[in-house]
């Protein structure tokens, strides 16, 4: 069992919250197996297809990333914090890993915080700013703080079994007002303003909004109601009755998000990776067709 690092700069809850999960880790046979495994006795296998554990799943991903992605100069994973999920990147990107290519970063947030408390995180974070500038006048924000991390990572705490140091996020927002974050793939070969750049970068408002904008746009997908009966049972009124639709569904949405939706940027998330150089429309998609202007994403 990982033993719990006293409260330190992350805080009573979001330190124990860290510290179970690396408990909850340990205890495991094989820690790179997802917990919820461990009760599949007690389930029913699918009576059409076939089950397949969650570690194969997340080794598969990885290697598709790392095919698809190739030609991609940086990659800079954030995930959350996930023992397996650590395992399947390092599999996947231990070479590039090793090159400088990609790095990456356990990502964790204190969850359930009101919005008074939000408030009050953003204007503790905005005064500390405040005096690192006033204290050094001339410096650009990105200066400032470039400084601020760098004092959270000098501050960091070791937490669980692996020995990994965790710091705090100097600038919080209101969609993540307090974050912890972990650096995987220190190799302590980059100076501390690379570092603290890296560590600036590391967020997870990114898939947060991804999967919000799922959940959305597929009913489906939609998380249960709690109903007014007295109970206050769970209602699954938006649930396929043939699980297989959700996957078809993802399948739309996902051709539509990749190579048809565009940002602000004008590209498609496809074309700025460099995946194709087209600008689609379902039309295109649908008949397999495409006279959209050729682009050449920046780079």
């Amino acid at each position: 069992m990982a033993t719990k690092a006293a409260k330190g700069p992350l805080g009573g809850k979001l330190s124990d919250s860290i510290a179970d999960a690396y408990d909850a880790a340990a205890i495991r046979e094989d820690s790179e197996v997802a917990d919820e495994q461990h009760d599949e006795g007690n389930r029913k296998l699918p009576a059409k297809g076939m089950q397949v554990h969650e570690e194969y799943s997340m080794y598969g991903h990885f290697q598709f990333l790392k095919n698809l992605l190739r030609r991609v100069e940086k990659l800079r994973f954030f995930p959350d914090q996930d023992s397996g999920m650590r395992a399947a990147c390092f599999a996947a990107f231990a070479q590039d890993i090793k090159a400088r290519r990609v790095d990456a970063f356990f990502v964790r947030l204190t969850k359930e915080m009101t919005v008074d408390k939000k408030r009050a995180a953003l204007a503790s974070a905005k005064a500390g700013f405040k005096a690192v500038q006033d204290a050094a006048p001339g410096l650009e924000p990105k200066d400032v703080e470039r400084i601020m991390m760098k004092a959270e990572i000098a501050r960091s705490v070791v937490l669980g079994k692996w020995s990994d140091r965790w710091c705090m996020h100097p600038m919080p927002n209101m969609s993540e007002p307090k974050k912890a974050m972990c650096w995987l793939t220190d190799l302590g070969d980059y100076d501390e303003d690379h570092t603290a750049r890296l560590f600036l970068k590391a967020s997870l408002a990114g898939i947060d909004n991804f999967f919000q904008r799922v959940r959305r746009s597929i009913n489906p997908l939609e998380r249960p109601l709690l109903t007014a009966s007295k109970n206050r049972r769970t209602w699954y009124g938006f649930s396929p009755y043939n699980p297989a639709m959700v996957g078809k569904l993802l399948d739309i949405y996902r051709v539509m998000h990749n190579f048809v939706e565009t940002g602000k940027d004008g590209m498609s998330p496809a074309v700025r990776l460099g995946l194709v150089k087209t600008i689609f429309l379902p039309e295109d998609v649908l008949y397999f067709t495409s006279h959209r202007p050729v682009l050449t994403p920046a780079r």
